[in-house]
């Protein structure tokens, strides 16, 4: 890696700190963020090669921004959205426009998270200690310092920086079990519990979800696995926060969604409501009859219904001038496609990404409705902790915010890798199809795996 249009090209790391020196040198309180423009390289990759043991990673839907994040500048570790929103905002008013944090949330913060989550925390957000950003063409590199940090803390920190990153590659280790939890009886019995219980007590939606275990002969390598999600899985968001240092001991959480939470900016909000899942074909007419299916299937319709409902309720509390697509689209990505409505807004005074996250979270998409009894149907039926899965990911900065969800997503543990996805559960919904759904949506990790033509 080279920094761009300077004469010491040879030589970035002595560039590099002198403008350290030169920005620091003239510092107030706060937060202090040095950036340099830097020649294109697989961001990716470029993260997998740095030596902290803290990483995170995230590239937009829609726009091609990504994001890659290592070590810990700062860090806010809280377990409710009001404590989030105590320690976070102060240090956002305080700090530069550009300055974004990037966290997840526990689909349940409130409940202490299993052995496995244990690192992630419940809500857990992050300033990147380096950065390499890449947006509309170009490529920069930033290093943020806190208060009380000098300019020789913070050329320590510079020095380890990786120039060189190579090429992520090589093949991933053989699978040797799988492990369903539940297996496919209990499923099918938890998905009859289920319609018995919204029959009996008018319970709307319900979003019950699996658990697909993968041990390996290996340690799993996570940048390796997203590095072919992502591309296999275009038209989504892909992520990764990966704690602990090298293969062996790494912990990583990857997800490749198609779903927003929200985008806010300028004032504005927009969210989604998404429900509903078809198959997509190569065929062209095969095509635009599984199109044509979903758009007209009233099991499908009733439960994007849900979603658009509860998104509607919570945005209207938040927003004025709230414009609401009432008939879905067929949303489409590479294998997939879902109804979707889009809502957008324009925010009242004083709302705050953090009070979108609270109010959002979670959908009837990911969990049910009406929320309390669709809660207590998941915790009755799953054994097991979601974790970050189906939970809030992405960035918050002074003045804007994204958020995915996190679905399509996956836990690597050394040699384990277990999958997490979902199916909701409304009138007419069939045990077995709901399984075979799940198994679809589990096919990018499947082809990224090799275990698919």
């Amino acid at each position: 890696m080279r920094l761009q249009n300077d004469v010491m090209t040879d030589e970035p790391q002595l560039l590099l700190n002198d403008v350290i020196s030169r920005v620091l040198a003239g510092r107030r309180d706060g937060i202090v963020r040095v950036e340099i423009p830097v020649e294109a390289v697989d961001a990716l990759a470029w993260l997998h090669a740095q030596p902290w043991p803290d990483h995170v990673f995230l590239s937009s839907r829609d726009d091609g921004w990504t994001m890659a994040g290592a070590g810990v500048a700062d860090l806010i570790e809280s377990n409710s959205a009001d404590e989030l929103e105590a320690a976070l905002l102060p240090r956002l008013d305080a700090a530069p426009s550009h300055i974004r944090y990037f966290g997840t949330m526990r689909f349940r913060p409130d409940e202490s998270p299993q052995e496995e989550w244990q690192g992630f925390g419940r809500i857990r957000f992050v300033l990147p200690r380096v950065e390499l950003i890449v947006q509309d063409g170009t490529t920069k590199l930033a290093l943020n310092a806190m208060p009380g940090e000098s300019v020789d803390d913070l050329k320590i920190e510079a020095n380890r920086i990786m120039w060189e990153s190579g090429v992520l590659g090589g093949s991933l280790p053989d699978i040797i079990g799988r492990q369903d939890l539940p297996d496919k009886h209990t499923w099918c019995e938890g998905v009859d519990s289920v319609l018995g219980t919204q029959r009996a007590l008018d319970l709307g939606k319900v979003v019950l979800a699996r658990r697909a275990s993968y041990s390996f002969e290996k340690p799993l390598d996570p940048f390796v696995l997203l590095s072919r999600m992502q591309v296999s899985t275009q038209n989504c968001f892909h992520a990764l926060v990966g704690l602990g240092q090298g293969t062996q001991d790494r912990t990583a959480f990857l997800s490749a969604t198609p779903e927003r939470l929200f985008r806010m900016e300028g004032g504005e909000v927009i969210s989604e409501a998404v429900a509903g899942t078809r198959l997509r074909s190569r065929n062209e007419d095969l095509d635009r009859i599984l199109r044509d299916e979903l758009l007209h299937s009233a099991k499908d319709l009733r439960e994007q219904k849900y979603v658009l409902d509860a998104v509607r309720k919570s945005l209207e509390s938040l927003s004025d001038d709230l414009e609401v697509d009432e008939n879905p689209s067929s949303f489409n990505h590479s294998k997939g496609r879902h109804l979707r409505s889009i809502l957008k807004g324009r925010l009242k005074d004083n709302v705050s990404a953090i009070d979108l996250i609270h109010r959002l979270h979670p959908t009837p998409a990911v969990a049910g409705s009406p929320l309390a009894q669709a809660l207590s149907e998941i915790k009755k039926h799953e054994p097991f902790d979601r974790g970050l899965y189906a939970g809030p990911i992405g960035w918050i900065g002074r003045d804007a915010a994204e958020f995915a969800v996190g679905i399509r997503s996956g836990l690597v543990e050394g040699n384990n890798l277990h999958l997490y996805s979902g199916a909701g559960i409304v009138e007419g919904s069939d045990p077995e199809d709901e399984w075979d759904e799940i198994e679809h949506k589990l096919d990018d990790f499947s082809q990224a795996l090799g275990l698919l033509e």
